[in-house]
């Protein structure tokens, strides 16, 4: 498991990966891809290798025979198939484990239920992204630019405020100075003006 793990990730070598599969002659006609989609499924592995022993007598499990091992589970979907290891008397090798022949046989059909669910995944994906699905009628593109025009139009409003409440200041200082200079203020009395309220 640490050879084929160190095989896939580090070097991308499919054909090497193939080695640690238990293939059946109807098998061994494309092994590459057999070890590309082997590679690929490791991300919906669920197990723990550094609990495996190379030691076959140390496992004995039930329901399995004494050359094989439960490694842990391929998870795709809602579909679990085990990872089963086989101990196999290899001629240049010796005994060794490789992944057994019925763990095999369910690599394309789990390597094709996961190429199915992509799509699936990019249509959610695509639903919170510009131009993906509507909501209450409308796209999330639509959405964005309705929010910014609501900003943009409080900040212009706010603006024009701000403007006129300056524009005002400025026209009644400039009529108080106006009265003042004219010499029209009562002696007895505060001036009032209309642009001051409280006077």
């Amino acid at each position: 498991m640490m050879g084929l793990a160190k095989y896939g990730e580090e070097h991308h070598d499919y054909a090497a990966a193939a080695r640690y599969m238990q293939l059946d002659p109807g098998q061994r006609a494309d092994p590459v891809q057999l070890g590309k989609e082997l590679l690929a499924l490791r991300t919906k592995f669920k197990g723990n290798i550094e609990l495996l022993s190379d030691e076959p007598s140390s496992w004995v499990e039930a329901g399995l025979p004494r050359d094989e091992v439960r490694a842990g589970v391929f998870k795709v979907g809602s579909t679990t198939v085990d990872v089963i290891l086989a101990r196999v008397d290899d001629p240049q090798s010796g005994k060794i484990w490789l992944l057994s022949k019925e763990t095999v046989a369910k690599i394309p059909g789990l390597y094709a239920q996961m190429e199915t669910e992509k799509p699936a995944l990019k249509d959610r994906i695509t639903a919170f992204t510009l131009g993906g699905r509507q909501l209450l009628g409308m796209s999330v593109r639509q959405w964005l630019g309705w929010l910014l025009s609501i900003l943009v139009s409080w900040l212009l409003a706010w603006l024009l405020a701000f403007l006129l409440s300056m524009l005002r200041r400025v026209w009644c200082k400039f009529r108080r100075a106006l009265h003042n200079n004219l010499g029209h203020t009562a002696r007895n009395a505060a001036p009032v003006h209309h642009c001051n309220p409280a006077a």
